[in-house]
């Protein structure tokens, strides 16, 4: 005898394995541990801009002011650090 005949024989015995199955599939999913949103420890980030063709004083008008009061709204921040070339802005934090 055949595996599909034996099931077909034994229906009331494979409809009872997949409930089986099922309720304990979602028994599972519910008991899985979930953390939906993690805690990650940023120590460090850093920030670079360009702006071809500008001087340092105007990229610090149009960029880098702007940038740090955005930056400044960031809670638990304990440094921040610009340096300013021409053409070039970077600011990080720390």
């Amino acid at each position: 005898m055949n595996l599909s005949k034996w099931a077909l024989y034994h229906s009331k015995f494979i409809n009872f394995m997949v409930l089986i199955l099922v309720v304990g599939g979602i028994f599972a999913y519910y008991a899985m541990p979930k953390l939906e949103d993690p805690s990650i420890k940023v120590k460090q980030a850093m920030v670079v801009t360009t702006y071809p063709g500008a001087s340092a004083h105007q990229v610090e008008l149009e960029v880098t002011d702007p940038l740090e009061k955005s930056i400044f709204e960031i809670p638990k921040l304990n440094n921040v650090f610009t340096n300013l070339s021409n053409a070039f802005q970077n600011s990080s934090s720390v």
